[in-house]
């Protein structure tokens, strides 16, 4: 998926609609024109004839904005909390614990 992609710092090339055009809005990854196989390839050439170290700062970019906003440990900590407010709510402010 993509942000496996991203998490492994790897730029990524997708379709420009909506969600994807905002995705790939942290310098991270690539828009192409859906249905246009040339935009698609010219695309994937940018990202292969690009300099190292423009390369290499988009990889940084790609592995920050899942860190900073889809990183699996945090996401997982606020459904826990969520679920202890929950059975708190139902079980009269008792800890789970």
């Amino acid at each position: 998926s993509f942000y496996d992609v991203q998490a492994c710092g790897l730029p990524v090339v997708s379709e420009n609609n909506n969600i994807n055009t905002k995705r790939n809005s942290h310098q991270n990854g690539f828009t192409f024109e859906a249905g246009s196989v040339e935009n698609f390839r010219k695309c994937i050439q940018v990202c292969v004839d690009m300099d190292e170290h423009e390369y290499l700062a988009m990889r940084v970019n790609s592995r920050r904005l899942i860190e900073e906003s889809f990183d699996y440990e945090k996401i997982a900590q606020l459904y826990t909390d969520l679920l202890i407010e929950e059975y708190k709510r139902f079980n009269n402010g008792m800890d789970p614990s």
